[in-house]
């Protein structure tokens, strides 16, 4: 029984009062993390003039990116100024269609990550730039849980259900941390 426990989403254990753990208590922001979303933020369009980074912490990405792009940002907590709250726990996403949505290691505690690459999909104009841990690269399911994390998926299974939401992949690249980093652009450009 207790197998079957340590390999069920980690949604359904808290559901059960088995496991509280979640971002809340583990939020630490590692200045390595630069590095990966420098490298994200190369893939960023040229054309594009808005920009949502979703699960902003620290808000590193505004070194990274042109001051003619608007950017805003997004996360359970107000992180500073262009903060829009919103926890994507309780399918909130901000309002509007943005050229690019940036997503720097956030799908790994999203819980409904089906619901979250669908409104990705649905309010990207151009870009969705994701990094995510895949299982086949960091299987460690136990240290996956220490992490907070509460999607454990395989790179196949990543990639289908991005395709199903509606994102089209462009291309893949490794970070320099167990990340990898995709490059989707969304079938039918959202148009609000």
């Amino acid at each position: 029984m207790l197998k079957k426990l340590i390999r069920a989403p980690n949604a359904v254990l808290r559901r059960l009062g088995l496991s509280k753990r979640t971002w809340k208590d583990v939020e630490t922001f590692d200045e390595l993390w630069k590095q990966r979303i420098q490298l994200m933020a190369s893939f960023i369009p040229k054309e594009a003039k808005t920009i949502l980074d979703v699960g902003c912490g620290k808000m590193w990405l505004r070194e990274f990116i042109p001051a003619t792009v608007k950017y805003s940002g997004t996360d359970y907590v107000a992180r500073g100024e262009g903060c829009i709250v919103c926890d994507l726990n309780r399918a909130e996403f901000p309002e509007g269609a943005y050229d690019v949505l940036f997503v720097s290691g956030c799908l790994e505690y999203v819980e409904d990550y089906r619901w979250f690459l669908r409104t990705l999909a649905e309010r990207c104009r151009m870009r969705v730039l994701l990094s995510y841990c895949v299982l086949d690269h960091f299987n460690n399911l136990p240290q996956r849980r220490t992490l907070a994390w509460v999607s454990d998926l395989t790179e196949a299974t990543l990639l289908e259900e991005s395709e199903s939401a509606g994102l089209k992949l462009l291309t893949k690249v490794e970070a320099h941390s167990a990340d990898r980093i995709y490059v989707f652009e969304p079938k039918a450009a959202a148009t609000a």
